[in-house]
């Protein structure tokens, strides 16, 4: 598993998605929903807005 890709854990019927990446602040929380479908949308966009690297190479 890649370090930068949220886990998604349920803590008493809680999502939450927690981000694993050291330079974004290991083990942050990203989101938390009772809707899996919700958190995973969170997830899928902190990942999109914080890890995919710009065309520059930098991240975005």
């Amino acid at each position: 598993m890649s370090t930068t890709w949220p886990v998604v854990q349920s803590l008493r019927g809680t999502w939450l998605a927690v981000c694993r990446d050291p330079a974004c602040g290991a083990n942050h929380l990203v989101g938390m929903s009772e809707s899996l479908r919700d958190v995973e949308r969170v997830a899928d966009r902190h990942l999109k807005d914080t890890h995919t690297p710009a065309p520059n190479g930098e991240r975005s």
